[in-house]
């Protein structure tokens, strides 16, 4: 996992950042830029390159890739090793790739020779893969069919999609690539409308749409938050053609019976070994209450603002379906629907005035 330097006060928004994914935030929001890399839909050519234990990598086959920091410093690389390991025994017919793109490949593969990881492993001391994929964020996983098209993508260490994607690899074995796309994450891309829409955030109709992603455990929101129906009230007056949705990450996403739940049911499928260890410390010893959180007022927003209380997972879940898991986040879309920004996603700072600046300048050019 990325060090984390950002946020503040880490509270509780480090537990359950790794549930519902706003662990982005957690990264260092100054060593830009991002890039995320492609979504699905896009064809990848795999870089020709021999891995750590001296195989050649495939082509013509179903591959996860999995980029991630293989190092006894990092708490993170024995647990991806270990789910990489379950996923590749359990279905062979998807190769698996852990990258590590860092340039000392001499300490990836002195990692690799003492913990005896038997899943391909690539030290990408060149950069090819981190050119094929224009990745520079860790964990990501891109799951790819038999002629490179990216299937599927996880970014970051969201426990339920890590679990879903069981199912997912099962079908990726199989061929059964319909059944992959129906439950995907179609990244929002700039220039094109979203593959789906979200239940309660209506897109096109003749009018440009905003939509702000929340949580209340995120340090970064509960700036935002002081004095956000203020400035966005405001917004609307100025822009009264401009429909604004709010999404906030509801009760769920901090419950911890549910994350027991979720952890319980993570380590039974896959292993202790691959369950984060700062997050089985911390449930076993009780340490998850009292996080601290800042909701959103429930009445006091002009006409077209509309406030969507959403579980992790739900249909109106951004991460879930768009891609969009950092908060707080923004997206906006013109009147036909289409994606225009910000690109790859809002960088702050997390004030209210500086959210409305930056909505006035993406919807000035729309």
């Amino acid at each position: 996992m990325i060090p984390i330097r950002y946020v503040r006060r880490l509270r509780a928004l480090f537990v359950f950042a790794l549930i519902a994914g706003p662990i982005a935030w957690a990264q260092d929001a100054m060593s830009l830029p991002w890039r995320l890399g492609p979504g699905p839909g896009t064809v990848v050519t795999l870089p020709e390159v021999e891995t750590v234990q001296g195989d050649v990598i495939a082509t013509g086959v179903p591959s996860l890739v999995f980029f991630t920091m293989l190092s006894n410093s990092v708490e993170s690389a024995f647990e991806h090793a270990a789910l990489a390991t379950v996923w590749q025994e359990r279905y062979p017919g998807v190769q698996v790739i852990l990258v590590d793109t860092r340039s000392d490949a001499e300490e990836v593969r002195r990692w690799v020779q003492a913990t005896g990881v038997e899943v391909s492993v690539v030290a990408d001391a060149d950069d090819a893969f981190e050119e094929a994929f224009d990745t520079n964020r860790l964990p990501i996983l891109y799951l790819l069919d038999e002629s490179g098209v990216i299937q599927d993508k996880i970014v970051g260490g969201d426990l339920g999609r890590l679990t879903e994607f069981n199912q997912v690899l099962a079908w990726a074995a199989s061929r059964a690539w319909e059944k992959v796309v129906a439950q995907r994450s179609d990244w929002l891309v700039v220039g094109k409308a979203p593959y789906r829409e979200l239940a309660d955030v209506p897109l096109g109709g003749g009018h440009p749409t905003v939509v702000y992603h929340t949580d209340p455990l995120c340090s970064p929101c509960q700036e935002v938050a002081e004095g956000l129906q203020r400035e966005l009230n405001a917004l609307t007056k100025r822009y009264p053609e401009v429909s604004i949705v709010i999404l906030e990450v509801g009760a769920k996403a901090g419950d911890v019976e549910a994350l027991h739940e979720l952890l319980e049911g993570y380590v039974e499928l896959y292993g202790r070994e691959a369950a984060p260890a700062q997050l089985l410390m911390m449930v076993e010893r009780g340490r998850l209450a009292g996080a601290e959180t800042v909701q959103l007022p429930r009445e006091g927003w002009a006409q077209n603002i509309k406030l969507v209380t959403y579980e992790p997972g739900d249909t109106n879940d951004p991460g879930r379906w768009w891609g969009q898991t950092p908060v707080p986040g923004l997206m906006v879309f013109d009147a036909t629907g289409v994606y225009r920004g910000p690109a790859p996603l809002w960088l702050g700072p997390f004030r209210a005035e500086a959210l409305r600046e930056a909505i006035t300048t993406l919807i000035a050019d729309l």
